[in-house]
């Protein structure tokens, strides 16, 4: 939900627009490197949604992991995903580091990308309508995560068929969408 220059969050916290830009720019010169596919595994907050959109709108594909998964769990998932980085926050990095092996995988802490500096503007990659934007994992009948691929045209358009339909969004409105995260 957007007020003026703030932007308030469905849990309640409110960031400025500059402080959103400051933060999705940070994000993405940090992952400069990594070109493909993130996991990502730490709670639902506002910088959690905040990497989610700077991954997907820069051309990533971004795998959610839920945190109150089983470690056994996150594993497999990571290894069925094969991710170029894993982002975790620091909270859980500390909560999981004697209950799992992640010694094979390229880890950042997301509260480590952040920097003061603002690096603007962001250009952002032309994003092909058949581009894998999520992969979320469910157990499915058999107990092992399997991946579901979503593109990022068949979730615009899933997004804006909701919009015209249940929202009544009209061309000269606004808005903004973003995917639970797990």
């Amino acid at each position: 939900q957007s007020s003026g220059s703030l932007i308030k969050d469905s849990f309640g916290a409110t960031t400025s627009v500059s402080e959103f830009n400051q933060f999705v720019s940070s994000v993405i010169n940090n992952l400069a490197s990594c070109t493909k596919r993130v996991a990502v595994i730490t709670e639902k907050n506002a910088y959690t949604y905040d990497t989610i959109l700077s991954l997907v709108f820069s051309g990533r594909t971004w795998v959610p992991i839920s945190e109150s998964l089983p470690p056994h769990g996150i594993l497999e998932i990571i290894q069925s995903c094969t991710p170029d980085l894993i982002l975790m926050s620091r909270k859980f990095s500390e909560s999981i580091k004697d209950k799992a092996d992640f010694s094979d995988f390229t880890i950042s802490i997301l509260e480590d990308l952040i920097s003061s500096e603002i690096l603007l503007p962001i250009n952002w990659p032309a994003v092909d309508d058949d581009h894998t934007a999520i992969v979320y994992h469910t157990s499915g009948s058999t107990g092992k995560p399997k991946g579901v691929v979503h593109t990022t045209g068949g979730y615009m358009v899933y997004a804006s068929m909701t919009h015209q339909y249940i929202f009544n969004y009209k061309p000269k409105d606004i808005y903004f969408c973003s995917a639970d995260i797990g």
